[in-house]
């Protein structure tokens, strides 16, 4: 039975073995790559979650501390013009941030509102504030999430 499958193929047995040797190896080198490529390039979902601010050793601070943070943000809040002609009276607007490893302030969202007027402009200042100093963890500068609020009072 082999002598004649042998005798049958034996003559194209030179031109397909190759063939056959090459589209192997060329599938194997495809299959490689594409797992090498695909753990060198670290997944979104791999990122460095947040530390809540009970979870760090160091906590970020804005430059100069609480008092220069206070005393910053009451340079730049201004009672919404739009809200003053509204009757609106104001109230405590809270914003959640990230300050990243680098100390800037990223993510802006706002968790209570008491408005739109006045969420907009919360968000505008507090993504607009300095580099802080990066919280710390474990000897290493990690990202922390803050909250912050923010009082309107009409005067």
């Amino acid at each position: 039975m082999f002598s004649i499958l042998e005798k049958i193929l034996k003559p194209y047995m030179k031109k397909v073995l190759p063939l056959i040797t090459l589209l192997a190896f060329a599938l194997a080198f495809v299959r490689c790559s594409e797992t090498i490529s695909e753990s060198s390039v670290a997944p979104k979902s791999l990122e460095i979650e947040p530390y809540s601010i009970q979870k760090v050793e160091v906590k970020p601070e804005f430059p100069g501390g609480n008092m220069a943070m206070i005393s910053w943000l009451a340079k730049q809040i201004e009672f919404p013009e739009k809200a003053r002609e509204s009757d609106l009276h104001g109230g405590k607007v809270v914003v959640s941030f990230i300050v990243d490893v680098d100390g800037q302030v990223k993510q802006v969202k706002i968790e209570k509102s008491i408005g739109e007027l006045f969420d907009h402009q919360a968000i505008e200042i507090v993504s607009q504030m300095p580099l802080w100093t990066p919280g710390m963890a474990e000897g290493k500068k990690v990202p922390v999430k803050m909250m912050l609020p923010i009082r309107y009072e009409l005067r």
